[in-house]
């Protein structure tokens, strides 16, 4: 098991189930940084900011494709729809 942390710099923090930093990855430049991730069934995780999303994979320790962004009121929730 692994735990992920956004901060308000855009990083994701990917923490062991131990608690020890495996990697710091820097993924997103808007303002407020990382607001919140998005579970999936299988793959990769949903994360978010105010103004983007993308796919972050803990295997690969970075996004799956580019972000997706381009709007200007930013994102209060996301979620996935398995469907």
């Amino acid at each position: 098991a692994f735990f992920l942390v956004g901060d308000a710099d855009g990083n994701i923090g990917v923490f062991s189930s131990k608690g020890r930093l495996r990697r710091r990855i820097h993924i997103i430049d808007d303002d407020d940084g990382i607001r919140g991730f998005a579970r999936t069934l299988v793959g990769p995780i949903v994360v978010y900011s105010a103004h983007s999303f993308g796919h972050f994979s803990i295997a690969a320790g970075d996004l799956e494709y580019p972000l997706c962004s381009g709007w200007s009121s930013p994102i209060v929730h996301a979620a996935v729809d398995i469907n």
